[in-house]
């Protein structure tokens, strides 16, 4: 086959990831995973090829069962030096490397229909949970058990993944911690349902070592269930407990939450009820931060009014499964319902602050529980850390957006409460806010459709400049110094250079669906079936300087068998 036929995409993928972090907090949503939006063509493959290749009057032999199949792409998304396309539907990754004069094209193979994607927080591996393949002909290859594949930029030159680890279960949702060393897939609550085999149990897990050589890499185990099931997994930085350095997983699931002592897997979980034995209400976790320096996980919940405090504290134990370290419950009351909260240190203090439905914020002290009731201007439910660690909070509210951003400066709060509260107000309601990186500015978003936004300085003056759109924002990222952006209906890649805040443009042949930076390298997806891409040098390029790469997902469509 022309090899210059090959390469393409469908779907994109819309995820603005943002972590917190700070001197002794982490907050960890489950994994950033690519939740956007996959697309699956309704085209077959066998169509597809021969749209392209009709013309020349190519003749194929029968198409295997398997180009039935429609096409489903998941990207794409930055892995180190390279952007990456997942067809779930072939098991391939396709790979762009924007970094050579002539940008490279690469092709990983994977196991197929994978249910779950996510990248490490650095964004330097793909990983990819499969539930494998099951033998139901003589004339298939043996069968293919559950994997988690791990994709790093290297391994495009191999054309397969470096890592793989067999699983015992067809688990459908995967979680990484922060470093990139511990993975643990589950199954989400309703998951067992559609599962192929006659039994399922939806409080399995696998606990995968991701360190290359790891002596037993995967660890299974059924964590005990109080009529639930795992609906998310969080991780703790390290944390010491008895002088000893401990990784503790956090698996949440309704009305409770399960602790895992990652360090030594072998031994009991601690299972934290989190319903009062008369209660009747639905507790959901939804917010889990951890207090390094005073060995306590604070949790946050719908359902519950106070915050739960779990104090673990060390015990000596020579029972080998046995924890050697209790836990203690405590729910520091504000009478108020939490939406949101942060810790910080002030001095030699530790701090809870929260965003409550009443519009004020409460300031508990995690050492003793006592707190204050701070009001705001508004509504708030979102607090965002500035600094790291953090110096200050930007307070706002993504439910009831308000034209004001309330800024707290975390220095002498506990002295000045409200005194250290500022409100700045702007043109436009707040409906989120973006930090640039480098920590000195944010992105307003002024409206649902990100038609407008303004750049907030939160230098002395806290000036903020509108910028204004004519469609609205369908992708963008940070290139450099640069805000880019694509809106499906321009054939533009809009550049706001956040130095100057000078716009500019470059021209593209093509209507854009996503954008994302590799450095200083960006590549415009138009989401077309067979795969089009457009490679652009960096934000100060001329049309004139691009690349488009075509048809890149059509790699190996005719010569490759996609039989078990």
């Amino acid at each position: 086959m022309n090899r210059s036929l090959q390469r393409a995409s469908v779907g994109l993928i819309g995820a603005f990831v943002r972590t917190r972090l700070g001197h002794i907090q982490t907050t960890y949503a489950p994994s950033p995973r690519l939740r956007a939006r996959s697309r699956s063509t309704q085209l077959k493959r066998a169509v597809l090829v021969l749209s392209v290749l009709g013309a020349a009057g190519i003749a194929c032999n029968p198409q295997p069962a398997a180009w039935n199949q429609g096409i489903n792409t998941i990207g794409p998304v930055a892995i180190g030096t390279q952007v990456m396309w997942v067809d779930t539907s072939r098991g391939r990754v396709f790979t762009i490397d924007p970094s050579n004069a002539t940008p490279a094209v690469g092709k990983i193979v994977v196991p197929r229909g994978a249910t779950d994607i996510v990248t490490t927080r650095n964004h330097d591996r793909l990983l990819l949970l499969t539930p494998g393949t099951p033998r139901t002909r003589t004339d298939q290859p043996a069968a293919i058990p559950p994997q988690l594949s791990v994709v790093t930029p290297a391994d495009a030159a191999n054309g397969i993944p470096g890592q793989h680890f067999d699983l015992g279960a067809p688990f459908d949702h995967l979680a990484i911690s922060a470093d990139g060393n511990t993975a643990i897939a589950h199954f989400t609550t309703d998951s067992s349902v559609g599962s192929q085999a006659v039994f399922a149990n939806p409080n399995e897990l696998a606990i995968i070592d991701l360190h290359p050589g790891a002596a037993n890499p995967v660890v299974s185990r059924t964590i005990r269930s109080l009529g639930s099931a795992p609906i998310g997994v969080v991780f703790s930085p390290v944390i010491t407990i008895g002088g000893a350095p401990r990784n503790l997983a956090v698996i949440l699931a309704t009305d409770y939450a399960t602790i895992i002592d990652l360090t030594h897997p072998e031994r009991n979980e601690i299972t934290v009820p989190l319903q009062l034995p008369s209660g009747n209400a639905t507790i959901t976790p939804e917010q889990v931060l951890f207090d390094t320096s005073a060995a306590t996980v604070y949790l946050r919940a719908s359902g519950a009014a106070d915050v739960f405090a779990l104090a673990l504290t060390a015990e000596q134990q020579t029972d080998p499964v046995k924890n050697d370290f209790v836990l203690h419950i405590n729910q520091p009351s504000t009478g108020k319902t939490v939406l949101d909260m942060m810790l910080f240190t002030d001095g030699q203090k530790s701090y809870v602050l929260t965003a409550n439905s009443t519009s004020d914020l409460s300031l508990i002290d995690s050492a003793t529980g006592d707190f204050a009731i701070i009001p705001t201007a508004g509504p708030v439910d979102t607090l965002l850390p500035i600094g790291e660690p953090p110096t200050e909070a930007a307070v706002f509210s993504r439910r009831n957006p308000q034209a004001t951003v309330t800024f707290v400066t975390l220095k002498n709060i506990g002295v000045g409460l409200g005194s250290n509260l500022s409100v700045r107000t702007l043109a436009k309601p707040v409906h989120d806010l973006v930090p640039v990186p480098g920590g000195s500015q944010l992105v307003v978003v002024h409206d649902d459709a990100r038609t407008v936004v303004s750049i907030l300085d939160l230098g002395p003056q806290r000036i903020d400049t509108p910028i204004l759109g004519h469609l609205a924002l369908t992708s963008y990222d940070f290139a450099g110094d640069n805000l880019i952006g694509v809106a499906t209906g321009l054939n533009q890649l809009g550049v706001l250079a956040l130095a100057t805040l000078n716009p500019s443009s470059i021209d593209l042949e093509y209507p854009p669906i996503h954008v994302v930076a590799v450095g200083d390298h960006i590549i415009v997806d138009h989401a077309q079936p067979g795969g089009l891409a457009t490679v652009i040098p960096n934000a100060t390029s001329t049309r004139a300087d691009t690349t488009v790469v075509w048809n890149f997902l059509l790699d190996g469509v005719l010569d490759e068998s996609l039989e078990n």
